[in-house]
């Protein structure tokens, strides 16, 4: 048997240690690739995520705009109408404290409008 000389086996260590060495760059970077992959579908996950958060604040605050402007007339005719007739109602409930105080209010209520 022939022993190699020991320049052929350091040169047969080095090159594997140069594939390995290789190998493990390659590796890293595909881990490093992948990396910015995740980091990048995260960036745009929270983009998107922002986005959508304001445009449903946006969504909800024209709502709400509407919402207003809708209710305006039904206000109005409380005001004027509803509220001071059951506020006077609601006086002469506290002031008289009857045994029934909703069918006081029922009646007070139906005097007052009848009566004007």
């Amino acid at each position: 048997m022939i022993r190699p000389i020991n320049s052929e086996i350091i040169t047969a260590n080095s090159t594997s240690i140069d594939d390995e060495m290789d190998t493990r760059v390659t590796l890293a970077g595909i881990d490093i690739i992948r990396e910015e992959q995740l980091f990048q579908k995260q960036q745009e996950h929270d983009k998107m995520m922002t986005d959508t958060a304001n445009n449903l604040e946006k969504i909800f605050l024209e709502e709400e705009i509407n919402l207003q402007q809708l209710s305006e007339p039904l206000r109005l005719y409380l005001v004027n109408y509803i509220f001071p007739t059951l506020t006077q109602g609601l006086i002469e409930v506290a002031r008289l404290r009857p045994d029934d105080p909703v069918d006081f209010l029922v009646s007070a209520v139906f005097n007052l409008i009848y009566c004007l």
